[in-house]
């Protein structure tokens, strides 16, 4: 005979607050992901990254970066190993809960994947998940009407180039015509595997101005240190 039962569920929580951000770009080569992801639960110590079809993410050390993000400004953690297939980030220590942002190289596929979603795992060392979020939207991959040539002219300036002292570093970028489809602009400073960087001294919104006010600026947090 064949029998069948009705059971109560339950829900499944997944990790909070992730977002994937980066630029579409046809067919483009070296593009940094942006991952925002909130760890409820301490533990970790591998970061399992499972990307849309023709999405490659690269183990690119000059690029990698992972750090706490928000009001964690502690230092980026150091030490971090890359594996292929899958994508997976393997930590010197355990990962404590909070947030944090990651920084990852990649190429792009010609046209946006049919599936182009996220997934990404937090692992502890038996393998086993500590927290997870599935189905994160990616970003569309821009048609190839679209010039990608609107941006250019790029300057950079700081005020002292003094070891270990303060500098205010200006950043500049021309656009040659209007446009309404960027989300976000993406500075990366210098930085040597196992050297010396340069370190972000930025501790509240005013200490990041934008010089030019037709600069079109959320009203709320408009940077991510």
């Amino acid at each position: 005979p064949t029998a069948w039962g009705e059971a109560e569920g339950f829900v499944i929580s997944s990790m909070p607050d992730c977002q994937v951000t980066y630029a579409g770009l046809p067919a483009a080569v070296g593009i940094v992901i942006g991952i925002q992801f909130n760890l409820r639960f301490g533990g970790g110590v591998s970061v399992v990254i499972s990307p849309p079809d023709g999405v490659g993410l690269l183990c690119s050390y000059e690029t990698l970066t992972l750090c706490p993000a928000g009001d964690q400004r502690e230092e980026c953690v150091e030490g971090v190993q890359c594996s292929q297939n899958p994508f997976t980030l393997t930590m010197p220590w355990q990962l404590a809960a909070g947030h944090y942002s990651l920084a990852v190289a990649s190429n792009m596929p010609p046209e946006s994947p049919r599936a182009n979603v996220f997934n990404i795992v937090v692992a502890d060392e038996a393998g086993e998940t500590v927290d997870a979020r599935f189905q994160i939207p990616g970003a569309p991959i821009l048609g190839t009407d679209i010039p990608l040539d609107v941006a250019s002219q790029p300057t950079l300036s700081w005020s002292s180039s003094d070891a270990g002292t303060s500098s205010i570093i200006r950043m500049g970028v021309d656009f040659r015509s209007p446009v309404d489809n960027v989300k976000a602009l993406y500075f990366q400073f210098p930085k040597e595997r196992g050297g010396p960087q340069v370190v972000s001294d930025i501790e509240v919104t005013t200490d990041v101005r934008a010089l030019n006010r037709d600069f079109p600026l959320t009203m709320t947090q408009w940077f991510d240190d």
